[in-house]
């Protein structure tokens, strides 16, 4: 899991110094990924949007993945309920075809598809402090008042940041 996780960092930092590089002067809210799409073919050649369009691919698949298996470990070891896999990934998959059947601009549906997974932070961290937190689960190991009050918080300018999303995204 680190290997794949440091490969996907050291990924993640060369498209950044790649776009860094070649895109200089040009504000990251100008380009749709259409656009960036084509002005890599253009500056870099057909290789490297090719290299661009998978990597978008290869990093949207793996993070549905990593998605569906914590929703499905989380199911079935905390709550006991089995969702057959096809399921799932049918469920996951059912607002990308949509919006994609829709002609939805990819760049602007994966903002709002960020600004939605967000929203599924808090209610995964308010029982992880709840849980941490509980003596008769954790023991010795629950974690003390300032502890507490500081995921608090965090959990609180959590939901702060993710109402400001939302009311930036409905704004435009």
């Amino acid at each position: 899991m680190f290997v794949s996780l440091g490969i996907a960092n050291v990924v993640n930092c060369l498209m950044l110094a790649m776009a860094a590089g070649i895109l200089r002067g040009v504000s990251p809210g100008d380009l749709s990924l259409h656009e960036t799409h084509r002005l890599l073919g253009t500056l870099l050649g057909d290789g490297a949007a090719t290299v661009f369009a998978l990597a978008l691919l290869v990093a949207g698949l793996s993070s549905s993945g990593v998605g569906t298996l914590a929703g499905q470990v989380v199911m079935s070891g905390f709550m006991g309920h089995r969702v057959p896999a096809v399921l799932r990934r049918t469920v996951t998959m059912v607002p990308a075809l949509v919006a994609a059947a829709m002609g939805c601009d990819p760049t602007q549906v994966l903002i709002v598809s960020q600004v939605v997974l967000a929203f599924g932070i808090l209610p995964a961290l308010v029982p992880l402090l709840m849980l941490t937190s509980d003596r008769r689960v954790m023991g010795e190991f629950a974690v003390g008042r300032a502890a507490r009050a500081g995921m608090s918080v965090l959990a609180g300018a959590i939901a702060a940041v993710n109402l400001l999303l939302v009311v930036l995204q409905t704004l435009k």
